[in-house]
C-alpha cells in the first residue's frame, strides 16, 4: 500500500490454517501446460472487488458501518464448480456448503460501499476459492463431478474480513510482498460490541488463529481424483 492509495483492492475472507492445511491434502497439482495453480497465500473467498482506492479510509468506514450490522456466522468448503461453466473452464474453483451468509454480506457491504465500486465490478457474488486459472478452455465437468458434495476440512466462524491489495502478474493476481498494510475488520462478535479496525502484516493472515478440530475430507466422496489438473 502508498501514499497514493490501493491499486488493486478487494475485501476477502480467508480461511484459518487448519482448512488451508486440507486444501492442501486435496491438491495434487499435476505439472500442466495450460493450468495455472494458486498457491496457498492466494486462497481467499472474495467479498467484493474494489479495484483503484486513493480514499482508503472512507472505503474502510463505509466497510465497517455496513458490518457493524452482522454477527459472525459459519461457513464450510464444499463442492466446487468452474467458470464460466464446467465444460468449458477457465477457472476452477472450491465452493462453500451454504453460500448464503456471504452473498449476503456482500449485498449489503457492496451497497454500504457502492460509490468505490466500478459499474462493471457489481456483479451477483458466486462464492468461490480458485484453485486453477486455464490458458485455454477446457472440459472440467469430471473434476467437479468429484468435488460435489465433497467436505474439504472443518466448519470455521468468520470473525474477520481483510482488505487486500492484489498484483496482477502473467500467472494471475498474486498478492505482493511490497502490500505493508492490510486492513483486518473484526465483525461484532456481540450486539454490543464495537467493531474494531486494526493493521498487520500480510504474513500476519498466516497466524489468525487456528482451531482444533481435525481435518475431514470425506474419503468415499474424494477416491483418489485422477482427473484433476489433466
Amino acid at each position: 500500500m502508498s501514499a497514493a492509495g490501493l491499486k488493486r483492492a478487494f475485501l476477502a475472507v480467508v480461511p484459518p490454517e487448519p482448512v488451508l492445511d486440507a486444501i492442501e491434502a486435496l491438491l495434487d497439482r499435476p505439472k500442466s501446460s495450460h493450468f495455472v495453480w494458486t498457491r496457498r497465500d492466494q486462497w481467499h473467498f472474495t467479498l467484493q472487488f474494489y479495484g483503484r482506492i486513493a480514499d482508503i479510509g472512507n472505503l474502510i468506514e463505509g466497510i465497517r458501518a455496513a458490518a457493524a450490522a452482522w454477527d459472525p456466522f459459519e461457513l464450510a468448503i464444499e463442492g466446487g464448480g468452474a467458470f464460466p461453466n464446467p465444460k468449458n473452464g477457465r477457472v476452477f474453483w472450491l465452493g462453500v456448503a451454504n453460500p448464503d451468509p456471504l452473498i449476503d454480506l456482500h449485498a449489503t457491504i457492496a451497497a454500504a460501499t457502492k460509490t468505490f465500486i466500478e459499474r462493471r465490478d457489481r456483479i451477483t457474488l458466486v462464492p468461490h476459492l480458485t484453485l486453477a486459472r486455464l490458458k485455454r478452455a477446457t472440459d472440467l465437468t469430471a473434476d467437479v463431478d468429484v468435488l460435489a458434495g465433497a467436505s474439504v476440512g472443518v466448519p470455521w466462524t468468520v470473525t474477520e474480513l481483510l482488505l487486500l491489495e492484489s498484483e496482477t502478474r502473467r500467472s494471475g493476481a498474486v498478492m505482493p510482498r511490497a502490500v505493508k498494510k492490510p486492513t483486518i475488520m473484526t465483525i461484532r462478535a456481540t450486539a454490543q460490541e464495537a467493531v474494531r479496525v486494526e493493521y498487520m502484516m500480510v504474513r500476519s493472515v498466516a497466524a489468525m488463529e487456528a482451531r482444533s478440530r481435525p481435518i475431514n475430507i470425506m474419503p468415499a466422496t474424494l477416491p483418489s481424483a485422477p482427473c484433476m489438473g489433466q
